[in-house]
């Protein structure tokens, strides 16, 4: 909006010069390379303040992805430690449910009776392939990803809402540039945890769909919930894996990813 204005100014000015000009005719000259001076301070001033912009956006919007990468270093749970901690818990790792809440829901619905507490199983992919969504969410270990999962959304939200980056059409490619630098630095498996903690937190759901954040994500490394996560029972759809089972071509499902997330769609930038 602020940039606009300044266009706006120096189209005002040059009309106002030829206005002069018809009026009064060359003999003015002095005038109008006053304004014409005029011109060219306002144009130096934007591009001046748009470089200023863009240094301090781009200092901080880098900090932020070296802090992320400090961040992710010092996850730690038992012997493992930094990045390669996604793939062991998803693929290699015990984790389990004691939140008596949840499991006296599932044993009113579950056919098997009377599970016990706590709920173990070997990974995080086989206890979303049996509980869904839903029993990710409840995973006991899961808050040694708070940290990590906050500040990443601090970043996008920092993308998004930046000044800089103005809502105009023509910005579009440049705001989605530094969603994919973000992108570029997640590992495979990072893209998986994001996958399903999207399908939990609706805020972060919409940056991923805007950005098109998973836009990379391997859909044989995301797990296959075969059970809905409300009644337990076996779905009675063909997909295979979740990244296919949770996405769609229709906007505004809470439950599943618009198409964008997956690839990138300017409608729903706010232009």
């Amino acid at each position: 909006m602020w940039e606009s204005n300044i266009y706006d100014m120096e189209a005002s000015i040059f009309n106002t010069i030829l206005q002069y000009i018809t009026k009064f005719g060359p003999d003015h000259w002095m005038v109008v390379l006053t304004f014409i001076a005029i011109v060219i301070t306002a144009v130096t001033f934007n591009k001046n303040q748009k470089f200023i912009r863009k240094q301090q956006f781009e200092s901080t919007f880098f900090n932020m992805l070296k802090l992320q990468q400090e961040i992710t270093n010092e996850l730690e749970f038992r012997d493992r430690k930094g990045r390669i901690l996604f793939f062991k818990m998803f693929e290699d790792m015990q984790v389990f449910i004691n939140k008596k809440e949840y499991i006296d829901i599932i044993n009113k619905i579950s056919k098997y009776q009377n599970i016990k507490n706590p709920l173990v199983y070997s990974n995080i992919r086989s206890l979303i392939n049996e509980l869904g969504v839903k029993g990710y969410k409840n995973i006991n270990q899961l808050p040694i990803y708070d940290h990590y999962f906050r500040h990443l959304y601090r970043i996008m939200t920092f993308i998004d809402e930046s000044t800089f980056l103005d809502k105009d059409s023509k910005y579009i490619d440049e705001r989605y540039r530094y969603a994919s630098i973000l992108r570029a630095t997640l590992s495979p498996y990072e893209l998986v945890f994001l996958f399903y903690n999207g399908l939990v937190y609706e805020n972060f759901k919409a940056l991923i769909e805007k950005y098109s954040l998973l836009n990379n994500l391997r859909r044989d490394f995301t797990a296959n919930a075969e059970y809905d996560e409300e009644t337990l029972m076996e779905r009675k759809d063909k997909f295979e894996f979740d990244k296919d089972r949770f996405q769609t071509k229709v906007k505004g499902d809470k439950t599943k990813y618009y198409i964008s997330a997956f690839e990138k769609d300017s409608s729903l930038f706010i232009i």
